[in-house]
């Protein structure tokens, strides 16, 4: 993929496509600043790292929106690899996700947590066990 960078949005489409149907999230359209965190990227895992990444981010996804790079990993965001990380070893698990998209989105609305409630979809009980449970307080 770093051979054939103009490669990299149409992969995206085609993953967005398979997963917005497979989870039902309808069409999802990537933002200029996703693909551009896409393409600093350097993809050592190649296509089926993308992939995951795509997936993932169709589940933390609104449905029917448009992808912005919030919803990505630190490590894409920064143009690292996932090798680069940590000595080689960074797994994405859905729980790490999950706890940077709320940590994200608090800092974005300023901690309020209503707000951030509404923005992740949840509900905001939820929200404060999730707070809890990462150690967020």
């Amino acid at each position: 993929m770093r051979e054939r960078p103009g490669d990299i949005p149409l992969l995206i489409a085609a993953f967005l496509r398979q997963y917005g149907l497979r989870l039902r999230k309808g069409k999802l359209n990537p933002g200029e600043g996703f693909l551009a965190a896409m393409a600093r990227y350097s993809w050592p895992g190649n296509v089926r790292e993308l992939r995951n990444i795509v997936e993932r981010t169709v589940i933390l996804a609104e449905p029917d929106s448009t992808l912005h790079e919030n919803l990505l990993p630190t490590d894409i965001l920064d143009g690292l690899s996932e090798k680069e990380v940590e000595g080689g070893t960074a797994p994405f698990s859905l729980e790490t996700i999950e706890l940077e998209q709320i940590r994200k989105v608090l800092a974005l609305t300023g901690g309020n947590r209503n707000q951030a409630a509404e923005m992740l979809g949840i509900g905001v009980a939820t929200l404060y066990r999730k707070i809890a449970r990462y150690g967020l307080e």
